[in-house]
């Protein structure tokens, strides 16, 4: 029977791609999915939240499965 060393047991530590959303960013993701929805519209959708977040100042490249996992980590449902 072969030996297995301790260190092919233990998993080492990821580095991952670092969180490019901080807390405060995600609760203005959520204050605005609180929000009265647009005219025209019964509720937020994650298209809708999309669109508005992307025209404020340091969510221009945020995208919808973003605002998907804000939303979810706060366990709301907008759908």
């Amino acid at each position: 029977m072969k030996k297995v060393s301790e260190s092919a047991l233990a998993e080492k530590t990821r580095t991952g791609q670092p969180k490019k959303y901080m807390d405060k960013h995600e609760a203005k993701v959520i204050v605005q999915a609180c929000t009265e929805s647009p005219d025209g519209c019964r509720r937020w959708t994650i298209a809708l939240l999309t669109e508005e977040m992307r025209k404020k100042d340091r969510f221009e490249t945020i995208n919808g499965e973003s605002i998907r996992l804000i939303l979810k980590k706060a366990k709301l449902n907008i759908g």
